[in-house]
């Protein structure tokens, strides 16, 4: 198929207290300064405005690509999936023994003393749960899948609790990149819409585009 620059709106997010940012969602042809949008001929195909040229002189001479346009990227030699990766972020992973529970309406959907908590930059920690430790009765396979540039390719749970559906609120990664082995097979959840205690004590809900 012809590749054609998508159009559309901005989509700006928050996590946390930090400042407002454009989430991937966002079409390449919004920018957050001005600029000269160009198009890219590659092996004859015309890439129309799968470039941008910004208007600052601290960038004079590069251009910023549309990452949809192209079928592969890499760094090196290392494929990279879902988008460039930035060198200020990280994945650690460590494991725990703190006594964590995730409840929804007052059913537990994890119960464990055996986490591997997940740190990555800037996201609130992720706390993974062995299946064992998890109420998979109260959860139903999802079709959606998520690509990380970090973790790699993501499946999905949804919840079941009193008649009500908690779409897409775990998930797991069942081939992880590298920097996420520690957490294979293991499940996550969205504690920004659950309940979350750690050694007995609630823990606020942190605020992200998943809230």
């Amino acid at each position: 198929m012809p590749y054609e620059g998508a159009a559309g709106e901005e989509h700006a997010v928050r996590l946390g207290d930090g400042p407002l940012v454009l989430d991937l969602g966002t079409p390449f042809t919004v920018h957050t300064c001005p600029g000269r949008p160009l198009s890219l001929v590659v092996a004859g195909r015309t890439l129309a405005g799968s470039a941008f040229a910004p208007d600052d002189p601290d960038v004079e001479g590069y251009l910023i690509l549309d990452w949809r346009a192209f079928a592969v990227w890499r760094e090196e030699e290392d494929l990279v999936l879902g988008h460039p990766h930035d060198p200020f972020d990280r994945i650690d992973c460590r494991q725990s023994s703190r006594h964590v529970v995730v409840s929804a309406d007052g059913v537990t959907l994890a119960d464990s003393t055996r986490p591997v908590l997940l740190m990555e930059t800037p996201l609130p920690l992720r706390f993974y749960f062995p299946r064992a430790d998890v109420n998979v009765s109260a959860l139903v396979e999802s079709t959606t899948r998520s690509v990380c540039a970090y973790k790699g390719y993501a499946s999905y749970w949804s919840a079941v609790v009193g008649g009500h559906v908690l779409e897409d609120v775990a998930w797991t990664y069942e081939e992880p990149l590298h920097d996420a082995v520690p957490v294979r097979d293991l499940v996550g959840f969205f504690t920004e819409r659950l309940d979350l205690t750690v050694d007995g004590r609630p823990v606020e809900r942190p605020v992200t585009p998943w809230s």
